[in-house]
């Protein structure tokens, strides 16, 4: 696999285009010149009909869409709505095209020519001395330890002596080569003894310790270049451990008899967050080895074995699902901006759910609805609430204020208006008409024949019994749950279809003002930048990955739904906050990352987009497939489907939600108030379902 580096501020990807495509843009003044007349067609007036001269502009734009690069095509599909914005590149970058900072992150340890060497008291860095505490002294006291074998032995001296040599070497490597002789002796039969008992038991014990350190390094991200230089001692001491020296790379009298091979100045970079490899990052790679642990601790190992407990295994499920939404997230996006936008869309519609509807699948059939309906209201509050508030807030450490163009906001919000509308009007409904009767713990009869009765509530009749549910209620949810996936396609026709030249036109505004500003800046498109125009994931790969890392994630889901139980008793949480937060939450991580990079890099509209996107999704296209899906699997009865009966708390917390996200929407200007404000509002409601008795949770299923 072939490494690539991120540019810009990615956690969970790269870019390092610091004006992405907005969904909503950003307002900008231009001047056009002849040759992009297109981008001079008004959009501001509404009453204008398209004459000859504006069908001619359109079919310009419509030339401009089909040369645009790879790149090109995945920004604007970030503009359209039914597709999450999506921060990584799909398209692979030229080497060149890195700054030397960024390809210093590819550098060998063993590549020492134009390796720039410190001054020696700098080398005394925190990082380096952190390396002698975790790591130096107690490889260095396995070389000591291999000396002290190889000395016994006697006619191994001589490797004994390569084992002292480099125990030195690895507890302080900085600043120092690590040299092979250039002259080569025949070697004698006692040499060749000696070698095999090198290679039979301390090489290996060593390339152990090494391959250890080396995984910890990767796993610790900052740490990877000491990751490298132990991946190269592997190699030396199987290879030519007997020729190797060290000396002070400050010596002004080189030595002229040995080749240097390793040279290693710093044991922290902390660049190396941003370190990819196949178009992946390094944060996702680490917590690949989640998925493993998880399904196969979580289906060989019994639960009342250490290694087996179901907390354990159940926060283990939870990472994995990270980078498995991450590769399907990634993989429909790559094969999006390889398609046409209608089936990029489809493609998002029909798989940027899976992940939820998965896990809420098998939730279901194990009769945690609460837990899927504290799920869904937590993802909803979560995307409209606390992803725009981080968002806001991170955005707020550069930037004091970002403005932005509202226009293309309207079809999600008016679209996540018709979600609260359609999602909680069989609530709404229920509630107005629902039958209560009155439930006593103790009631004890008076001498007067009135009663006299303690711990008494007010209860709802059993759903499944219920007339104003089962005649009125139910079949009102059955057509919300049809109503709402044709709303979000006629979004989609109208986005892609009727109304796609105000996106266009959009999208070639802002990349003309791109192309301004570097022309102003004397800034030159990097070769390789324009021209390269090769996927980083072909759509054979895409294909593949998307069906690999969906049947893991149904395998990591199923496990998972079988250890929320009893980790709920080892916690001590309630169902419904659990969902609310961590089922909630967690498989989203990839989308928050997203926002914030987008945040980061002056582009608010896409990180609130984001969110609106999201919610969209949720409403329009999990809600309803649940509701269907459930009632064919379930039956039909309470306990084992899905309804859109919610609690009064959720109802508000949702609506509250939407208002605040589309006002800031109208609004057009973000600030990090505004952040803190929203994530304010989150932990509060957040605290309100905490403090929800778990009598409620058992009621409202």
């Amino acid at each position: 696999m072939s490494d690539k580096l991120d540019e810009s501020t990615p956690l969970f990807g790269n870019d390092n285009s610091n004006n992405d495509n907005n969904k909503i843009g950003i307002n900008n003044d231009i001047d056009v010149n002849p040759e992009n007349q297109f981008l001079s067609s008004s959009i501001s007036s509404n009453d204008e009909h398209f004459d000859e001269n504006q069908n001619e502009q359109f079919e310009l734009e419509e030339h401009k869409i089909s040369r645009l690069t790879l790149e090109d095509r995945h920004k604007q599909l970030n503009m359209l709505f039914g597709v999450k914005p999506w921060k990584s590149h799909i398209q692979k970058k030229d080497i060149q095209t890195h700054s030397a900072v960024y390809k210093s992150l590819l550098d060998s340890p063993s590549n020492v020519e134009n390796k720039g060497i410190e001054k020696e008291n700098k080398l005394f860095t925190f990082g380096n001395i952190l390396w002698v505490i975790l790591f130096g002294w107690w490889l260095s006291l396995v070389y000591l330890f291999t000396a002290l074998i190889m000395l016994i032995t006697i006619v191994g001296r001589k490797y004994s002596r390569t084992s002292l040599i480099l125990a030195g070497y690895i507890i302080w490597p900085f600043g120092k080569y690590l040299e092979k002789k250039q002259t080569i002796n025949e070697k004698s039969t006692q040499e060749k003894a000696s070698r095999i008992i090198w290679l039979s038991f301390p090489a290996p014990l060593l390339a152990i310790s090494h391959g250890a350190c080396m995984l910890i390094n990767w796993f610790i991200v900052v740490f990877i270049p000491m990751g490298k230089v132990n991946y190269a001692l592997i190699k030396v001491i199987f290879q030519y451990p007997e020729l190797v020296h060290v000396s002070n790379a400050f010596s002004s009298t080189p030595n002229l008899e040995s080749k240097p091979i390793l040279l290693t100045v710093r044991a922290v970079n902390g660049n190396y967050y941003k370190y990819s490899i196949s178009g992946v990052n390094i944060m996702l790679i680490n917590l690949i080895p989640f998925v493993i642990i998880s399904i196969l601790f979580g289906l060989l190992i019994p639960e009342d074995k250490p290694l087996g407990n179901p907390l354990f295994i159940f926060f283990c499920c939870l990472l994995s699902t990270i980078p498995c939404a991450y590769f399907i997230g990634l993989a429909i996006s790559s094969l999006s901006a390889q398609s046409t936008f209608a089936v990029g869309a489809v493609l998002n519609a029909s798989f940027g759910s899976i992940v939820e509807l998965i896990l809420y699948f098998f939730s279901v059939r194990k009769h945690l609805i609460s837990l899927v309906r504290s799920a869904v209201t937590g993802s909803l509050m979560g995307t409209m609430l606390l992803l725009p508030g981080l968002s806001m807030i991170f955005s707020g450490i550069k930037y004091k204020e970002q403005s932005f163009n509202t226009i293309a906001a309207g079809v999600s919000s008016v679209l996540l208006l018709i979600s609260v509308i359609g999602g909680f009007i069989p609530t709404v409904y229920y509630q107005t008409y629902a039958k209560y009767e009155l439930k006593c713990a103790n009631c004890n009869t008076l001498p007067s024949g009135e009663f006299d009765c303690e711990g008494c509530n007010y209860k709802e009749h059993d759903l499944d019994h219920d007339t104003n549910y089962t005649h009125g209620a139910k079949p009102l949810m059955y057509v919300c749950a049809v109503i709402l996936p044709i709303a979000y396609f006629v979004g989609l026709i109208y986005t892609l279809k009727t109304h796609a030249h105000i996106y266009d036109q959009q999208y070639f505004v802002n990349r003309e003002n791109e192309r301004k500003n570097r022309a102003l800046s004397g800034e030159k498109t990097k070769k390789g930048e324009s021209g390269h125009d090769a996927p980083e994931w072909s759509r054979p790969k895409c294909i593949i990955i998307l069906l690999i890392a969906t049947v893991i994630f149904a395998t990591v889901a199923e496990i998972l739904s079988n250890k929320i139980e009893p980790s709920l008793k080892k916690l001590g949480l309630s169902e419904g906050f659990v969902g609310l937060t961590f089922i909630a939450l967690i498989p989203n991580t990839a989308e928050f990352v997203n926002a914030i990079q987008f945040a980061l890099q002056k582009n608010i509209p896409l990180s609130i987009e984001i969110g609106s996107s999201a919610a969209v999704q949720i409403a329009l296209i999990q809600i309803p497939v649940l509701v269907l899906f459930t009632a064919v699997a379930g039956g039909g009865h309470v306990k084992t489907s899905y309804t859109l009966i919610f609690s009064t708390l959720d109802v508000f917390s949702v609506i509250f939600a939407v208002i605040i996200l589309n006002y800031i929407s109208a609004r057009g200007r973000a600030n990090y108030f505004e952040g803190f404000a929203l994530v304010a509002i989150y932990v509060l409601f957040l605290s309100a379902f905490y403090f929800v008795p778990e009598s409620a949770n058992d009621s409202s299923d």
